[in-house]
C-alpha cells in the first residue's frame, strides 16, 4: 500500500515539474524564413539585410502566469558588402495570458548583451545592446501524442544599439517565426 502512494504521489509530482520547465527552439529562422533586418550607419540611409538567427531559450515557471529565463542568440547576417555573425545572451520574463501555459497567448521582454563580428570589406568587432518583444500563441500537440511539445508561433522584433562609438547606429529585426517549438518537461 506505501508503493502505491508513493507512486501516486510520485506521479503528481512530475505532472506538476512537466510544466515548470520550457525550452524553446525556432527551425524557421534557421533559413531566414520571414525575416526583416534594417540597419542604420551614420551619414547613410537605411540598409536592408537579410538575417538568420539561431535562438534557444529556457524558462522557468515562476508563477502560474509568470516564466523567467534566459535565450541564447546565434546569428549570421548577410549584406551586399560584408557579413557578419552575432553571439547574444538575454534575460528575461514570459506574461502568459492563461494559467494553463501550454495553450495560452504569451508576451515576453528579453534583454542582454550581442557581440558581432563583422567579415568583408571591413573587420570590426562590436558590444550591443539586446531588446527583444514578441507575442505569440501555443498549442499542444497532444493530439499527435506529443504531450510535453507545443507549437508556439509568434511575431518578434529586436533591436540592437553599440554600448561604444561605431558606425552602425542601430539594427532592427521584426520576425514572424512560425516554426517555433517549446518543450516542457
Amino acid at each position: 500500500m506505501k508503493f502505491v502512494v508513493a507512486l501516486v504521489l510520485s506521479t503528481f509530482a512530475f505532472s506538476a515539474l512537466a510544466q515548470k520547465h520550457m525550452v524553446n527552439f525556432d527551425l524557421g529562422e534557421v533559413y531566414g524564413a520571414l525575416t526583416w533586418s534594417k540597419s542604420k550607419e551614420k551619414g547613410e540611409s537605411v540598409n536592408e539585410d537579410r538575417t538568420r538567427v539561431l535562438s534557444v531559450n529556457y524558462a522557468y515557471t515562476l508563477l502560474p502566469y509568470l516564466q523567467v529565463g534566459g535565450k541564447v542568440n546565434y546569428g549570421i547576417n548577410s549584406a551586399s558588402d560584408s557579413s557578419s555573425e552575432d553571439y547574444g545572451f538575454q534575460v528575461g520574463a514570459i506574461y502568459n495570458h492563461g494559467a494553463d501555459i501550454r495553450s495560452s497567448y504569451y508576451a515576453s521582454l528579453y534583454l542582454g548583451m550581442q557581440w558581432d563580428n563583422n567579415y568583408g570589406s571591413f573587420h570590426s568587432h562590436g558590444e550591443e545592446v539586446s531588446t527583444t518583444v514578441a507575442v505569440g500563441k501555443r498549442f499542444p500537440l497532444s493530439f499527435v501524442n506529443l504531450e510535453n511539445v507545443v507549437y508556439s508561433p509568434e511575431i518578434s522584433w529586436n533591436q540592437t544599439t553599440p554600448t561604444k562609438s561605431s558606425d552602425i547606429q542601430w539594427e532592427q529585426d521584426l520576425s514572424i517565426k512560425f516554426l517555433n517549438f517549446s518543450v516542457f518537461f
